[in-house]
């Protein structure tokens, strides 16, 4: 084996753990997906390398194809955003699985495929909110702010919630504001506006939160949190592309000229 090939999976290692020293420039749900792709990715690497003993029955062209999903870690924050993250896993088991059976080309296109609706559709999804918004589509209730928020699941993933007239408004996708400050205003009747993403009821989105004659939350402030959400999403996608995807492309290459230099 060549020297240099012994240097593959320090190479590997190296390159799943440098994103973590740029956390800021990379969604959270790719870091998520990152581990334990950078894990078995690194234990590959040891394979292709013969680093592991007993490997030798291990069909390496197959396993070199793994850095190839890597290539679409950072995506996993879009299809997270639109609800497709089970979708999102569906595709990354059945590429795996079958990427030998299928010609490369094929696999490629119906990647891109993929992610190109996923890009789309959440595109289009911001923008039906936003125009839903400008429009006054919303919809609305009214009631007595409650005391504190409703705590749900265990502590390791544990879910908070707003409830407000028996609408459960999930803190994860609501400003900080709706889950900290607002209750200062306890006990205070108050009318809330908000959009259903996707029609559905667990992932409500408070657009505007008034007090009497006292707006606590406006659409404008909503509007501005949109496109600097969306913007976030965008910058995220591309730190993700130069810092997970590029380097595991050229690890991909690296594989493959071990595996054909070893055959």
């Amino acid at each position: 084996m060549n020297k240099c090939h012994k240097l593959f999976p320090i190479a590997t290692l190296i390159g799943g753990i440098v994103p973590f020293f740029y956390t800021q420039y990379i969604g959270i749900v790719a870091l998520g997906h990152l581990v334990p792709f950078s894990v078995a990715s690194f234990v590959i690497a040891l394979i292709l390398t013969d680093a592991i003993t007993g490997t030798e029955g291990i069909d390496k062209n197959e396993l070199s194809h793994f850095f190839l999903l890597n290539l679409v870690v950072p995506f996993a924050d879009i299809f997270f955003e639109i609800n497709w993250l089970l979708i999102f896993y569906y595709a990354l088991l059945f590429s795996f699985i079958f990427l030998k059976k299928l010609r490369q080309q094929w696999w490629i296109s119906a990647t891109c495929a993929l992610l190109l609706s996923g890009l789309l559709a959440m595109d289009f999804e911001y923008n039906q909110e936003k125009q839903d918004i400008l429009a006054n589509k919303t919809l609305s209730i009214s009631g007595s702010i409650p005391q504190t928020i409703l705590e749900t699941g265990s502590p390791k993933y544990r879910k908070t919630y707003f409830v407000f007239n028996e609408m459960r408004f999930d803190c994860y996708y609501n400003r900080p504001f709706l889950c900290r400050n607002i209750f200062q205003y306890a006990n205070q009747h108050a009318q809330i506006h908000y959009i259903l993403e996707n029609n559905e009821p667990e992932r409500a989105r408070i657009v505007s939160v008034q007090v009497g004659d006292k707006i606590l939350w406006s659409r404008e402030q909503t509007l501005a949190w949109y496109n600097a959400h969306e913007k976030q999403i965008w910058r995220e996608l591309w730190g993700g592309l130069l810092l997970i995807s590029l380097p595991f492309l050229f690890l991909y290459l690296w594989a493959r000229k071990i595996v054909f230099q070893a055959a």
